[in-house]
């Protein structure tokens, strides 16, 4: 779904905010993980239908790729999932500063944001992670 220039923004917003990601993140070249990161949404969807959903939730883009990397080099699924939500705290608390973290609304907003984000990706990427392991299995 990516350009390899759209990789390389990725890569600078996750430098930014200074996301966890693996190794792979900073050893694959950017056309290996374009065909890896295809944004927000199962692989089921047309690309314009993710294309829509991952502008939508541009601010935690980068965290989306590097979960569908986590996804696909086979990291368990339990500490993908909880790097992508640790990822998506990042980029929250950078982009609103501490003192909206800290404060009531603030955090009210991070209950109801983060975890309905989160529930979707991880939702909608539990088959293509069931997917991946069944190939891995087959050969």
């Amino acid at each position: 779904m990516y350009t390899e220039e759209e990789i390389g923004a990725l890569r600078l917003a996750a430098l930014h905010y200074e996301l966890d990601a693996p190794d792979a993140w900073s050893i694959l070249t950017a056309a290996e993980l374009a065909a890896v990161c295809n944004g927000c949404g199962p692989e089921r969807w047309s690309p314009g239908k993710r294309r829509a959903l991952t502008a939508a939730l541009k601010r935690y883009e980068a965290c989306f790729a590097i979960h569908d990397l986590d996804y696909e080099i086979g990291t368990p699924r339990t500490i993908a999932d909880k790097r992508l939500r640790a990822n998506m705290l990042r980029v929250w608390r950078k982009d609103f500063g501490i003192w909206r973290w800290l404060s009531h609304a603030g955090r009210a907003e991070r209950l109801a944001v983060i975890p309905t984000v989160f529930a979707a990706v991880v939702l909608g990427g539990k088959q293509a992670y069931a997917a991946g392991k069944e190939d891995a299995n087959e050969q």
